[in-house]
């Protein structure tokens, strides 16, 4: 694909949608602080985030693999697999759900027993909640490897959190009590929206031929090939969701899980540059990386470095200003965690500008070093928000949760430009030393 080949209309509704999925995320998050109050909607942000983390193992990377499988199928008439690939993909993440969450919840039992802690509420029930997203994440694939990419998003950026946003409001409306219970069904109540909407339309946007073909399994071949990508994406979300869990487990003041979930969702704003930027970019960056066109590579990666840094810094510029006044539209307790919200846009920022470098650095065959600083980031960021979160509650969890991401970023770049001649960062020091300079 060259450079004039990148779609910039599907690009565009793209971005828009992410746009207004975060717009949609925002407003439910800044409705339910005010509505729930800082404990309440940190229960609630609580039993979001164990649901998010549980889909990725239960999907067990067949999510990951549908893009890779499905198109290939289809080009060469193979409908045999192609069925045999997805009914095993539900059978097989239905399995996964079936085992895991028994355990989860005898673990949870014989945890909250021996310790003593006190139960949460909603750990139980977003248990039974993981599974749901998980056929929820696989189903929207299959939409999308049909090249139903809008309909996939639609359901996934638009309808699954507007139903959620309608619905908490119309239960704040009716008079119905609202507390975090109802709030996380009515969460759950979309994710089976979701999860409805992405079954039947793949299924009815499936190739006939597929429909009447003779499912063929290979079972442990797709598996083989589909957790190491469920491992990878295990440790994004956790990098991610780490730091609500830890502040639930480890800090005192119940305030501070909402707090730092407020935090978060405002941060998500910059994170979604990354796959949106990557979208624009990626596609013009492989062939030239194939030829080994480094000067260009360098180029296109210079304005995309220049593009993000002016977008970071302008949201820089609004949390500095507008932080306090940002924060007290969630709830008037959260105005005294400005200093969270500061430092956590700080390293987010550091994040988007040197997001590309891991996938950079996986087009030129470092694949095992790059899960390899992904296993050690994660524990990195589960040792430090463990480690941080009891003494310095969301302060911690937010430099728990962006420091180790952003030096393993930091350290690719590095590589990247030392060893592949590749500069993801124009800014001195990143560049190759003299004695590395390509003769």
């Amino acid at each position: 694909m060259s450079p004039k080949e990148v779609n910039s209309t599907e690009l565009l509704a793209g971005g828009s949608l992410l746009l207004t999925n975060f717009g949609l995320t925002f407003v439910t998050g800044m409705l339910l602080a005010r509505w729930l109050g800082p404990a309440g909607y940190g229960d609630y942000a609580v039993g979001v985030a164990v649901a998010n983390l549980l889909a990725v193992p239960v999907a067990l990377g067949l999510n990951r693999l549908v893009n890779k499988n499905l198109p290939v199928f289809a080009k060469e008439g193979d409908w045999a697999l192609y069925r045999g690939f997805v009914l095993a993909g539900w059978v097989s993440i239905l399995a996964a759900g079936v085992i895991l969450v028994p355990l989860l919840y005898v673990a949870h039992q014989g945890l909250f027993a021996y310790f003593g802690f006190e139960r949460h509420a909603l750990l139980v029930t977003a248990f039974f909640v993981g599974p749901i997203m998980g056929l929820a994440l696989f189903a929207n694939e299959i939409l999308a490897a049909g090249r139903h990419f809008m309909l996939a998003s639609l359901n996934r950026m638009l309808i699954f959190p507007g139903f959620i946003l309608a619905a908490i409001v119309l239960l704040q409306v009716s008079g119905y009590p609202l507390n975090p219970a109802a709030a996380f069904w009515c969460f759950i109540a979309g994710c089976l929206l979701g999860l409805g909407l992405a079954g039947v339309w793949s299924r009815s946007k499936a190739p006939g031929e597929a429909s009447q073909a003779q499912p063929q399994f290979q079972v442990k071949a797709w598996l083989a090939l589909s957790l190491p990508f469920m491992l990878n994406a295990l440790v994004v979300i956790v990098i991610r969701r780490v730091g609500v869990l830890m502040l639930e487990a480890f800090s005192s003041l119940e305030e501070e899980v909402g707090l730092y979930a407020a935090v978060a969702l405002i941060g998500s704003f910059l994170t979604m540059l990354i796959p949106l930027s990557n979208s624009y970019f990626m596609p013009r960056l492989s062939p030239l990386l194939k030829t080994g066109q480094t000067g260009q590579v360098n180029h296109i990666l210079a304005k995309r470095f220049w593009a993000l840094a002016l977008i970071c810094a302008l949201y820089l510029a609004v949390v500095i200003i507008g932080g306090r006044e940002i924060l007290n539209a969630f709830h008037k307790h959260f105005v005294a965690g400005y200093g969270v919200l500061v430092v956590f846009s700080l390293g987010v920022s550091c994040n988007v500008l040197l997001a590309a470098a891991p996938t950079l650095l996986q087009y030129q065959g470092e694949n095992k070093r790059v899960v390899k600083m992904y296993g050690l980031t994660a524990l990195a960021t589960l040792a430090l928000t463990a480690g941080l979160a009891p003494w310095l509650d969301a302060l911690g969890a937010a430099l728990g949760s962006v420091l180790p991401s952003a030096t393993m970023m930091f350290l690719q770049a590095r590589r990247l430009a030392r060893e592949h001649h590749i500069m993801v960062v124009q800014l001195p020091g990143y560049g190759p030393s003299q004695t590395d300079q390509p003769q």
